[in-house]
């Protein structure tokens, strides 16, 4: 009686069951989102607004100069174009056409990317935003802006 009660019991959570595996099976994870080539459309900075300290701003585009003085000591200074491969290997690309490869993996639940050089220097970025068509990412900066900055990228076909 007790097993004929127990198999009663489990078969409404049958379809349950089945449909949540199905379900988790389909959905992609940050480190299949992030395989292909992102092309770099903007870079923005936060500003804190010195009369209200409690306000921030983002500024919409940064200039060239100030570009270059923040992502001079980056992995990715200059690097328009952006290829990350399923073998872990991150191929960077800038408007000279000069190609760098670098290692990366994602850590945390997929919100933090790492990037390392072949030397061992290690660079972490935060993901704010990562979509099949738009991917966001943070660093802060202690040079002249002081405060966070956010690279956009889009996916190229």
């Amino acid at each position: 009686m007790k097993k004929e009660f127990m198999y009663a019991s489990l078969f409404p959570l049958l379809p349950v069951i089945t449909l949540t595996v199905l379900m988790t099976k389909s959905l992609e994870g940050p480190e299949e989102i992030i395989i292909g080539t992102w092309e770099e459309t903007s870079w923005r900075y936060e500003k804190m607004n010195h009369s209200n300290q409690s306000q921030i701003t983002w500024m919409e585009e940064m200039d060239d100069l100030v570009k270059s003085e923040i992502g001079g000591h980056l992995i990715i200074h200059q690097s328009e174009e952006w290829k990350f491969s399923s073998d872990r290997k991150l191929e960077l690309k800038t408007e000279n056409n000069l190609t760098k490869a670098i290692a990366w993996t994602l850590k945390g639940r997929g919100n933090i990317l790492e990037m390392t050089e072949p030397d061992g220097t290690i660079e972490s970025y935060n993901i704010q935003e990562l979509t099949k068509d738009r991917m966001i990412l943070h660093f802060n900066s202690d040079l002249q802006v002081r405060g966070i900055v956010e690279m956009e990228f889009r996916r190229k076909n």
